[in-house]
């Protein structure tokens, strides 16, 4: 069945079924397995606000897919995914092996369809992606992208100008073009955690195991409910988003010359 927007979940590993893996202690993620296969939240979000806005959405979680069966054909799943843009989530940089192998295999069976890469590790690598990986046409950098997606979906449907959408990473003219981000005065406003569309579209779609957040997520089901976004602590972790803004920390880095 035809979608306009995929997302798809990559293992961490892609071809782990035929390697012999050491779990080291980054793996110890719950309720995930090693392989990472529980896709970021935002999946449900960005789907969610597609289908309000009238554009038609999956979600193909490959990891669990291929925990599930050892059988499973990744080149036959993805040749029945009919999308005209697939979105692949580098959030974590555990995902590169799996993200980068999956969006060459997407290119691959449909080397006409665009593919965009969203997430942490990819907003911040976002011209190396792209220079290095000519399966990746397009990164949607930073957080809170819902609307942003739509009109990059509305985009590439219409091969409209890229330059109307913010946030867009993408190559012009044999050049790396960075797309102003969206100056939203509420840009929570768009996020949408629906959790039930994921058994309407398993249904729709016939594929259940495909929209799983996690493996088991079946017998062991968690949703998460959102009361804020970003934190209110001061954590190296995130750099203390607190008190130290992003524009700002240049001012903080000492004179290399001396």
């Amino acid at each position: 069945m035809k979608s306009d927007i995929a997302f798809v979940h990559a293992p961490s590993i892609y071809d782990f079924r035929r390697r012999p893996l050491k779990e080291g202690p980054i793996s110890d993620v719950i309720p995930s397995t090693p392989l990472f296969e529980m896709y970021p939240v935002g999946f449900v979000s960005m789907l969610n606000h597609a289908l309000e806005e009238g554009f038609t959405g999956r979600i193909c979680n490959l990891a669990v897919l291929m925990l599930s069966d050892n059988a499973f054909d990744v080149e036959h799943y993805i040749k029945g995914v009919d999308a005209d843009l697939f979105g692949i989530d580098l959030h974590w940089l555990p995902h590169v092996h799996g993200a980068f192998n999956v969006a060459r295999l997407i290119k691959k069976i449909h080397p006409d369809r665009k593919i965009v890469f969203g997430g942490f590790s990819s907003s911040y690598f976002a011209e190396e992606i792209l220079a290095a990986n000519e399966a990746v046409d397009y990164v949607l950098a930073g957080d809170l992208l819902e609307k942003q997606m739509n009109l990059l979906i509305d985009a590439v449907q219409k091969g409209s100008n890229l330059e109307t959408v913010p946030n867009l990473v993408y190559r012009r003219n044999d050049k790396i073009v960075r797309n102003p981000p969206l100056k939203d005065p509420d840009p929570t406003a768009a996020e949408f955690i629906n959790f039930k569309i994921l058994v309407k579209n398993s249904l729709k779609y016939h594929d259940i195991r495909g929209h799983l957040p996690y493996y088991s997520w079946i017998t062991n089901p968690a949703g998460m409910t959102l009361v804020q976004h970003g934190c209110q602590l001061n954590c190296r972790f995130l750099r203390g988003i607190k008190f130290c803004l992003q524009e700002p920390v240049l001012l903080h880095v000492p004179n290399p010359t001396g």
